[in-house]
């Protein structure tokens, strides 16, 4: 479990008491979640189905400082219920700290290079798309 002696001693109190304010779930992202992590700013009442404990943890596994924290808990996380998880990232995370921002999948324009490029190689869309990327930038170099 969490060792109480990790967490620091101004924000102990927050794990007994759920002042938080809830809102409509509807249109809330993993983002949201992570965004509230790194403010400090309870805005939204947790909710597991929309930001897993495996999700956010993965996500603050990338930042060189919050390594060591997910690093703690990781093997842990299926057996700790993903609340837990959640306060403890929100106690043990600085404030403030810089994550990456959230991408909306976005619908990609087709066009007849893309195509031709998809069956030249047997490729997906996506490497299609960067196969097309790369190609730009060469002829653009030789421009």
């Amino acid at each position: 479990m969490i060792n109480i002696q990790d967490i620091p001693a101004a924000r102990k109190e927050w794990l007994n008491e759920e002042k938080q304010t809830t809102k409509n779930f509807k249109g809330l992202t993993p983002y949201d979640f992570l965004i509230q992590i790194a403010d400090k700013k309870t805005k939204h009442k947790y909710e597991k189905t929309i930001a897993p404990a495996h999700l956010l943890l993965s996500w603050f596994s990338h930042d060189s400082y919050c390594c060591d924290i997910v690093q703690k808990i990781n093997h842990l996380q299926f057996d700790i219920k993903d609340d837990i998880i959640y306060k403890y990232l929100f106690l043990m995370i600085p404030k403030n700290i810089s994550i990456p921002t959230w991408i909306k999948k976005g619908k990609i324009k087709q066009d007849k290079k893309l195509e031709k490029i998809k069956l030249k190689y047997n490729v997906s869309t996506n490497e299609a798309l960067m196969i097309k990327n790369h190609e730009e930038r060469i002829n653009d170099k030789s421009d």
